[in-house]
């Protein structure tokens, strides 16, 4: 087997992205711009996290001002 260069512990020996190193935050910054299959893999690795417990480093959910329920 011949060598093809460099490796980095990110990509596979095809050159494939490894998706268990990247953060949530990662992830869902990726999954924005992603595409076809591309983006199931993105969607099933964050579900894999989520079902491991891994919720640190998620985006923060945006909050509800309480105003305006308090005003009607």
């Amino acid at each position: 087997m011949q060598k093809t260069g460099k490796r980095t512990p990110l990509l596979t020996r095809g050159g494939k992205e490894r998706l268990g190193p990247l953060t949530l935050k990662q992830l869902t910054e990726k999954l924005d711009t992603a595409s076809g299959k591309k983006k199931d893999r993105y969607l099933k690795e964050i579900a894999r996290k989520i079902k491991m417990g891994l919720v640190y480093n998620a985006p923060a959910p945006k909050e509800e001002t309480h105003e305006e329920t308090q005003s009607a």
